[in-house]
């Protein structure tokens, strides 16, 4: 249990106050030694604690003393009061470890035991609680330096809550703050700051604080969902202090969403736009506010900004049609009067209500009848104002709409009967575009279906169609090329229609102009491969796949030996790629050197074209990477070693497993030796029977099959291409005969 802290008393007539009197600062001897949990130093060659038993020692000439003469070794004695204050520095009592300067928890360090002497050696500080709840923060300055008392090398902070003590050294002579985090709030710590010169500890300066919320606290108001457009005011009226007549600045900035322009970001309430928007978007605002002591910590509001509900609004005389951006609740009929129609001309607003149970619902479309009709030259806005009691506007899924600002609505007029007409169509590549005189109702989507375009003689259904504003967007499934003409016919079924309701009519084979740049180049060589019997050149565009090339167009070399691709031999074309397919008797073989060469038929219908038909030109001499694999060349046995050799280098690194291969013995199968069945060589792989065989053997035959999983033979320097699968390929036996007796 904590002893009392019982204040002792002041008087000492016989000596007088220091020129720079510091209150509660015990004057150790020249060796400072460490502090006690409770901050109090004990000198190395001076006092100890009285509850461990230790006798007081003489005090040095040196010093002055808490002790008067004549009672202490040395001459000394001591008066009451400085007796009682000692006494209070051994056994844990004194004065208030410190005293308050008018603000909540702002407490000014003290040395141990607020003896009446003071010290100009003792740190002077404050502890008060921290930025954020549950802190505390000490600030402090060294004490006069003196022959006795050398600067300060480094700190130790800590604190006390009951039995239990944490300290935290800091390495830093220059260090002057420290916060104490994750304290428990609304309880009472004992914190001190203790001066360390080198191994030697000096003095120590503490406070009773309370851990409570900071002095200086900023609140930024609660998160708002606003609509596109809507002014919105930020609002940090709710910040405050502790410290009595301290006056608050305000310190806002934006830390997420796309940036807008806040106005009076050093105000209490400052405002911003919300701008447009795509989809819901989150802008984010952190405010911090100080009061002329000391700074909160930061608070942050999050504002939602949605994109505008009403996607399109008409009037039409005193009939008020309203789009959504997304199927309605038909049952969610709020009263009429909920939208409201403004009116302006020459400056002067008119509003224009809704009669009562006059509103309607289908799909995406409110339709309400207004109390009075629009004049023909009238500019007109509407507003949705979410009612506070009966039906509000919902979504299809029960979400309810919020109120709506003002927003643009068309003047149709009375008699508005006319028809949106295309007023233009584009293509480029696969997105066609139609453009009519007027704007759409976006919530009246056609389907697909019901356009046809027409390129190259071929009727094509587009893939998709979107509205916005006049333009209608199909998505077509193949690009349409630059050489090509496009045509876009619509089989009206009254869906598609403007803001009063005209439909748009029926129109057959529209004109599409084709804004692809026109491609005049033909398509070039890019690279061949060659690997065994198929030869694959590759062009840098797509190719007409409808040519029927010859084969005479194209010949090739292997190392050197003119061979050409005759009519036996098929051409195929597809994508970007020519392939030519010929016998395995003229195929190349792995290491071969092969130069391709490309002729223009005499027949310009089968010469290679693009799909602008722009004709590929010849070419000649043309390296081809041959990627033929090594190929099996031949097999002999000699006792328990089979050697397969191939026309090329195998990688070693892929050692197939035993599995693979299948060794003949007379059509009997023999197996594999069950350690290092299979080894693989230069161009050599080598199998290892189980048991020898004898040079009578005959019949022998391999055969290999790449596994599925796994490692297989393959190609060390062509891309490792695998070795094709052979069978039953004959053996020669060298084994020697046995002459041993």
């Amino acid at each position: 249990a904590e002893p009392s802290r019982a204040e002792p008393s002041r008087a000492e007539p016989s000596r007088a106050e220091p020129s720079r009197p510091r209150e509660g600062c015990l004057l150790p001897d020249s060796r400072p030694g460490p502090a006690d949990p409770m901050g109090r130093v004990l000198s190395g060659g001076g006092m100890s604690d009285r509850r461990a038993g230790a006798a007081l020692p003489a005090a040095s000439s040196r010093r002055r003393s808490v002790f008067g003469p004549g009672a202490l070794p040395g001459g000394w004695r001591p008066s009451a009061s400085a007796l009682a204050a000692a006494l209070a520095i051994l056994f844990g009592a004194g004065p208030a470890e410190a005293h308050d300067e008018g603000a909540v928890g702002h407490k000014h360090l003290s040395c141990p035991g607020g003896t009446p002497v003071g010290n100009p050696n003792c740190p002077l500080g404050t502890a008060e609680p921290g930025p954020g709840g549950g802190e505390i923060t000490l600030r402090w300055t060294p004490g006069a330096v003196d022959s006795d008392h050398p600067a300060p090398t480094s700190w130790q902070v800590g604190r006390r809550l009951g039995a239990k003590i944490t300290r935290h050294d800091i390495n830093d002579a220059n260090a002057r703050e420290y916060t104490f985090k994750d304290l428990e709030k609304g309880r009472q710590y004992l914190v001190w700051v203790t001066a360390r010169a080198g191994t030697n500890t000096g003095y120590s300066a503490r406070a009773n604080v309370t851990a409570a919320d900071p002095p200086v606290v900023s609140r930024a108001g609660p998160d708002q969902t606003v609509r596109a457009g809507t002014r919105v005011a930020l609002d940090g009226t709710g910040s405050g202090t502790r410290r009595g007549g301290a006056t608050l600045t305000y310190a806002w900035k934006q830390t997420g969403g796309p940036a807008v322009g806040l106005v009076g970001a050093s105000s209490a309430k400052p405002v911003f736009v919300a701008p447009a928007v795509s989809g819901s978007t989150s802008f984010v605002f952190s405010l911090t506010v100080n009061d002329g002591t000391s700074s909160s910590a930061p608070d942050t509001v999050t504002v939602t900004v949605l994109k505008s509900q009403m996607v399109g609004a008409n009037v039409n005389g005193a009939t008020l049609t309203a789009v959504f951006d997304a199927a309605l609740k038909t049952s969610s009929k709020p009263r009429s009067g909920a939208f409201t129609v403004t009116a302006t001309k020459d400056g002067t607003d008119r509003d224009i209500g809704g009669a009562a149970a006059a509103v309607s619902i289908s799909g995406s479309t409110v339709t309400a009848t207004l109390e009075k009709a629009a004049a023909a030259d009238e500019t007109l806005s509407v507003r949705y104002d979410r009612p506070g009691v009966g039906p509000v506007l919902e979504y299809a899924d029960g979400t309810a709409l919020p109120s709506i600002p003002d927003r643009p609505a068309r003047n149709s007029g009375a008699n508005d009967t006319t028809r949106p007409t295309v007023s233009s169509a584009t293509v480029n590549d696969t997105v066609l575009k139609i453009v009519f005189s007027e704007t759409l109702n976006p919530a009246n989507v056609p389907a697909a279906g019901r356009f046809t375009v027409r390129v190259a003689g071929s009727d094509k259904t587009p893939t998709g169609v979107a509205l916005s504003g006049r333009t209608v967007t199909l998505a077509l499934a193949d690009a349409v090329a630059a050489h090509e003409t496009a045509r876009v016919s619509y089989a009206s079924d009254s869906t598609l229609r403007d803001l009063a309701g005209n439909t748009v009519a029926t129109f057959t084979r529209r004109a599409v102009a084709n804004l692809a740049p026109r491609d005049t180049t033909g398509p070039a060589f890019v690279s061949a491969t060659m690997n065994g019997s198929k030869l694959v050149i590759t062009f840098d565009e797509a190719l007409d796949e409808t040519v029927v090339a010859e084969p005479t167009e194209f010949q090739r070399a292997l190392d050197g030996n003119l061979i050409d691709i005759l009519a036996a031999f098929s051409v195929s074309i597809s994508g970007r790629t020519v392939t030519a397919t010929f016998d395995a008797a003229l195929a190349a073989s792995h290491g071969q050197s092969v130069q391709v060469w490309y002729f223009q038929a005499a027949d310009t219908a089968k010469r290679l074209k693009d799909l602008s038909g722009n004709e590929a030109p010849a070419f000649s001499n043309k390296t081809a990477t041959n990627a033929t694999p090594p190929a099996f060349s031949s097999a002999s046995v000699n006792g328990a070693a089979l050697k397969l050799a191939f026309d090329g280098g195998l990688d070693t690194a892929s050692v197939p497993a035993a599995g693979a291969f299948t060794v003949k013995v007379g059509g009997t199968a023999v197996d594999l030796a069950d350690t290092s069945p299979v080894a693989v060589s230069g161009s050599t792989a080598t199998l290892t029977l189980a048991k020898a065989l004898l040079s009578t053997a005959t019949g022998v035959t391999v055969s290999y099959a790449a596994p599925a999983t796994g490692s297989k033979l393959q190609d060390l320097d062509n891309g490792k291409n695998a070795v094709a699968d052979f069978a039953d390929k004959a053996v020669t036996n060298n084994t020697p005969p046995d002459t041993t007796g």
